[in-house]
């Protein structure tokens, strides 16, 4: 019989006995007395939580540390890492905020301790820096490890080798994340090679996606000379031709038809959502044939700005929780790039939440456009290598093995011959070499 029960029965009996009220009383008592022992007990957890909340505050003040509480800055469970990036950090570019709540602390001090150690030492080499913590325990955000985030915009040209920006993010491992080339005991009966291609705006993954579906197709240069060209996603770009550089637009596809491509807005990305590409490979020694689908999306540095390219990331990491597993994360880059998109970091930072850090291992770089630096990385290897080690992501290969140089020239050359552009046979010669 539970409480409600017994206090109905002791009424009803008390209307024809005084005993029975005496009872109740009793009763009551003894209920009072459990909720106060309860309301005392729940009031000393709190004051001990402050106590300990008041000495780690003065311990962070000895430490030269600024303590905020992350609710006060409207951080909810809305929020993704970016926006609260930018709601911590807003345009103090002197910040570095090392993010964290009561649970993280009790479970993990000494890694509390490593971090303000770092961002103290960070702050004897420059002074101007204003270290943050960011108490993230009375907020609805559900802080799955310690961060820290960054003060401000990094350059990370070689004139700014040495700014460092220590960032660590990491949320449960997916196992979604399958060896290259070994078979996944998770999904033996598939044999879908996924690879997920990133890159900046225009840095020509669609064309990228056009040419290997003409080098599948096509077994030589001259088969796809004296042939249609593949273009299964729509194609526009200007071409200068004759000796007075006359520029041609060529177009080949039905851009009317195909939604997911605007070639028509300068600046923005042209792939206007993910879109999967699935491409039969040749049949092995095995006589077994394998599938590659190359997942294709929007472009980062989008001219819309940082809030178009939280969207478009937000739909990536979306779009690939639904697929069943990813065998490479391929970034697509141009070999002779001045600096690197600050939202290239952010890409890596996000994947790596959502993939765990075992993604790291399959990793591949691919430079398109590389003919002008004869098939190498140029200058973008070094802002490459800088980047990834000051944003503490130095566990992340840059190597011969995952590195590809290459060129979608012959492609773009196969469908200017269909809108009727003439070349000479010295410009026919180099667009062969490129195939």
């Amino acid at each position: 019989m539970n409480k409600i029960q017994q206090f109905s029965k002791l009424v009803i009996d008390a209307r024809s006995d005084l005993e029975k009220t005496r009872e109740i009383n009793q009763a009551l008592q003894d209920h009072v007395q459990r909720t106060m022992k309860k309301d005392i007990q729940e009031l000393i957890r709190k004051i001990s939580d402050l106590e300990i909340k008041g000495h780690l505050i003065t311990d962070l003040w000895q430490q030269k540390f600024e303590y905020k509480n992350a609710a006060k800055y409207n951080i909810d469970k809305n929020d993704n890492i970016i926006t609260i990036e930018r709601k911590l950090v807003s345009n103090d570019r002197r910040k570095l905020i090392l993010c964290s709540n009561d649970n993280l602390n009790e479970n993990n001090p000494s890694k509390l301790k490593g971090f303000r150690r770092i961002l103290r030492e960070k702050q004897r080499s420059n002074l101007t820096l204003r270290l943050i913590y960011a108490d993230f325990s009375y907020s609805s955000f559900r802080l799955q490890d310690m961060i820290i985030l960054p003060s401000n915009e990094i350059d990370y040209s070689e004139n700014h080798s040495k700014q460092q920006v220590f960032s660590q993010i990491s949320g449960p491992p997916t196992p979604r994340f399958l060896p290259v080339p070994s078979e996944s005991v998770l999904v033996p009966n598939d044999k879908t090679i996924n690879i997920l291609l990133l890159g900046e705006t225009g840095v020509g993954k669609s064309t990228f996606i056009n040419a290997f579906a003409n080098y599948l197709t096509f077994d030589s240069f001259e088969q796809a000379e004296s042939s249609e060209p593949i273009v299964i996603i729509p194609v526009s770009f200007v071409m200068t031709v004759g000796d007075n550089f006359e520029e041609r637009i060529v177009k080949f596809g039905e851009l009317d038809r195909f939604d997911n491509e605007n070639v028509n807005t300068l600046g923005q990305s042209i792939t206007q959502h993910c879109k999967s590409y699935t491409f039969d490979l040749k049949r092995n020694e095995d006589d077994n044939r394998r599938k590659v689908r190359i997942i294709d999306t929007p472009g980062f540095g989008d001219t819309r700005g940082l809030d178009q390219d939280d969207q478009n990331m937000e739909h990536i990491l979306q779009y690939i929780n639904n697929v069943t597993h990813l065998n490479a994360i391929c970034f697509l880059l141009k070999p002779n790039t001045s600096r690197l998109h600050i939202f290239f970091r952010t890409c890596l930072i996000q994947l790596f939440s959502l993939l765990g850090s075992t993604a790291s291992n399959n990793i591949i770089f691919c430079f398109t456009n590389a003919r002008s630096t004869f098939y190498t990385p140029g200058n973008t290897a070094s802002l490459l290598k800088t980047m990834l080690v000051s944003a503490s992501m130095d566990n992340i290969s840059f190597k011969k093995e995952n590195t590809y140089c290459f060129d979608s020239e012959a492609f773009r050359y196969l469908v200017a011959l269909q809108n009727g552009i003439p070349f000479a046979d010295e410009e026919k010669e180099e667009y062969q070499m490129s195939w």
